[in-house]
């Protein structure tokens, strides 16, 4: 610190060095809270919250995972590369825990395999799967303006855009449409030193809460169904 007021071309005097010091906390203030975290890797962006104990409604059959297809342009792995079939593998897993520790269905298995002719296939789709934090764009100008008095009292500083929307498709073993169900949790909002979740980015909760909707609904309309005869 006492080297960085040094460098700054400012003569001595009351006024020049409250604006060093000035010059200073902003510095230390925007690069201490306003700077983005580093990108965290594929398990953070598919990791979900525990699964209820015991789901209201449970199917008395198997279910059987397929693929997880992710298409959101916004992902931050990008597209077709190997850490992108990394992350769906990722998120197959953390949804069938998920299902399986809620007991939404009697087992849940992984395909390929041979499921039987009384269970249930399931087909995740996200056309929308990020959860992005940016710079405010005025966070630093209007810190600069009112001389570090924006930053405490709390303005934005930073952006979160979170998007998750999916489709969960479920058909029986001989591939025929059981039902399908859709679910999206869009939001956009800004963030200063006083938000909750300033310090701590983890979109997980968002996530886990699609998740949760495409299942709890595709359960409940698959319960509808009449039975097949043995």
């Amino acid at each position: 610190m006492r080297n960085l007021l040094r460098c700054l071309p400012f003569e001595e005097g009351p006024k020049r060095c409250f604006v060093k010091v000035l010059v200073c906390m902003l510095v230390a203030a925007w690069s201490g809270c306003a700077a983005p975290p580093p990108p965290p890797g594929p398990a953070a962006w598919t990791s979900l919250m525990p699964a209820p104990t015991k789901s209201q409604q449970s199917i008395a059959a198997d279910a059987w995972m397929d693929v997880v297809d992710i298409s959101d342009p916004l992902e931050p792995e990008g597209g077709g590369s190997p850490s992108d079939a990394s992350r769906n593998d990722l998120m197959r897993s953390n949804i069938g825990h998920y299902i399986e520790d809620g007991h939404f269905f009697h087992t849940v298995n992984m395909l390929p395999g041979s499921p039987a002719p009384d269970a249930y296939v399931l087909q995740f789709e996200f056309t929308g799967f990020h959860a992005l934090r940016e710079p405010h764009p005025l966070g630093f100008v209007l810190a600069v303006l009112t001389g570090t008095l924006y930053l405490w009292v709390g303005g934005p500083l930073l952006t979160d855009d979170v998007d998750y929307t999916g489709t969960l498709t479920v058909r029986r073993a001989d591939a025929s449409l059981v039902t399908r169900t859709r679910a999206s949790l869009v939001r956009r909002r800004s963030l200063g030193l006083y938000s909750e979740g300033w310090r701590h980015f983890d979109p997980a909760e968002e996530r886990t809460e699609v998740v949760r909707q495409l299942v709890t609904n595709a359960v409940a309309a698959v319960a509808k169904i009449p039975k097949r005869d043995s």
